[in-house]
């Protein structure tokens, strides 16, 4: 008979890590904004080196970016810089070494070794040093972040956090790069008006302060930031200029929170940091839900569960979600995940009476918060909506509605899987690993899907 492990989740947020670094020729960019793709990119199947020997296929995908065109996407596999177009045409190597990659919106490309930042042409495959200022590197052992960088549209500077936990300025058109302020994942505002309109919103990892959500002006003659009253949390993004969309920590489960901050700072000197209130709105409205119907410590005995399950609760997914409780670890059986109470009951209503039939059930189950391993929170360039993957579903939530559509149902639900799913600048196109690895691209709408590279 299945064990039951205690319901309550102690969940990590798991998101794929990008990184990035190095200025990149800037005649290079402006010719592929034009659509002269042809100038970079090899014949289709093709992994010829930019500036060094070259490579085979790419053996994994990870820290996905897209380029500014909109019409071609970048990748690090292991430490190997690819590109590839998004029709999946040209796949090329680029140059090694990489394990952080950010394309400016001017021509510049920033990139990462994970000791320094550089500077990375993407017609040579050459790169060279800009700082040693080197940006979070994956799996830092204090914090799980998505590393996430920004630029800003208005001075033409980019944003990251550094692998010492700063937030760095580098401004292209100087070289100078300069620390701001303890924090991780920064992003500009989307809308600004003005120049002095302009924010960034990022989260600390400082034990006295973990998952606080700080907002910060750039071009304040005070640079004062502000922490919102919000619920600890991690990986802000910007919806529009007072809102916020992140991932909150409530009760041990992560939940896609979003809040309007007000920003009332306290004056206390001139680079005082003083904290706001904040109105939240739909907070804790995306706590996604599942049902568990057994738990195991021993992984054999969870794999033959599900053997004999899987037909009884189908169309609806069995999957595992491993844990440590108490210094032992369970597989726990569970079903489903669902958005709403409406969509949980009707499952629970279908599978149930099938579940009886099965002497492998001991006819025990409850609703448990689903594993919430968030990817990245990427908001649409007018702040209209969001994409988001969810253990390798991907969601839109409409800002404006308030409404959640599943885009993408994967074939097999994989809480190990920890990828993302990338919005394209101009808000058209998603690119994402599903769960086979393979590198698939999508309209916004979840429409027009291709395979781009098969694994």
């Amino acid at each position: 008979m299945p064990a039951y492990d205690n319901d309550h989740d102690q969940l990590r947020q798991s998101l794929v890590l990008p990184r990035r670094t190095a200025v990149m020729a800037a005649a290079l960019i402006l010719l592929m904004l034009l659509g002269l793709s042809s100038l970079i990119w090899q014949p289709s199947g093709a992994a010829e080196a930019a500036g060094s020997a070259p490579r085979t296929a790419p053996r994994t995908i990870d820290a996905l970016v897209w380029m500014p065109d909109s019409n071609s996407l970048l990748f690090i596999s292991d430490t190997d810089l690819y590109g590839i177009a998004a029709n999946g045409k040209g796949l090329r190597y680029i140059c090694s070494g990489i394990d952080f990659v950010l394309p400016g919106p001017a021509g510049q490309l920033l990139a990462g070794d994970g000791q320094s930042l550089l500077g990375l042409s993407l017609l040579t495959g050459a790169t060279f040093p800009v700082s040693e200022k080197a940006p979070a590197a994956v799996n830092m052992p204090d914090a799980e972040g998505l590393r996430r960088a920004s630029w800003s549209l208005l001075s033409n500077t980019a944003y990251y956090g550094s692998a010492d936990g700063d937030i760095m300025a580098y401004e292209a058109p100087t070289g100078k790069l300069t620390p701001l302020e303890k924090g991780l994942d920064p992003q500009v505002s989307l809308t600004a008006g003005t120049l002095r309109a302009e924010r960034l919103v990022f989260w600390t990892a400082a034990p006295n302060e973990a998952g606080q959500i700080r907002i910060r002006d750039l071009h304040s003659a005070s640079a004062r930031s502000f922490a919102p009253a919000l619920p600890p949390g991690r990986s802000p993004v910007w919806l529009a200029q007072n809102e916020i969309a992140y991932i909150a920590a409530v009760k041990g489960n992560n939940q896609l929170a979003l809040a309007k901050v007000s920003p009332q700072t306290s004056a206390v000197g001139a680079n005082a940091t003083g904290a706001t209130n904040a109105a939240l709105i739909y907070q804790s409205a995306f706590a996604f839900q599942t049902i568990q119907i057994a738990a195991y410590t021993d992984p054999e005995e969870a794999a033959a569960f599900i053997s004999v399950c899987q037909p009884l609760c189908d169309p609806y997914q069995i999957y595992v979600v491993a844990a440590e409780v108490n210094h032992t670890k369970w597989y726990r059986i569970r079903v489903g995940i669902f958005k709403n109470k409406t969509d949980l009951n009707s499952a629970l209503d279908r599978i149930l009476p099938a579940l009886k039939t099965a002497a492998a059930w001991d006819g025990k189950h409850f609703i448990a918060t689903a594993a919430n391993h968030f990817g990245w929170l990427c908001p649409s360039p007018d702040g209209s909506f969001l994409i988001f993957s969810l253990m390798n579903a991907i969601y839109r939530y409409n800002n404006r509605d308030q409404k959640l559509v599943c885009l993408y149902k994967p074939a097999i639900y994989a809480p190990e899987n920890k990828t993302n799913a990338i919005l394209s600048p101009d808000g058209e196109k998603v690119a994402f690993l599903d769960e086979s690895g393979r590198l698939r691209v999508m309209s916004a709408q979840g429409d027009q899907l291709i395979t781009i590279l098969n694994r």
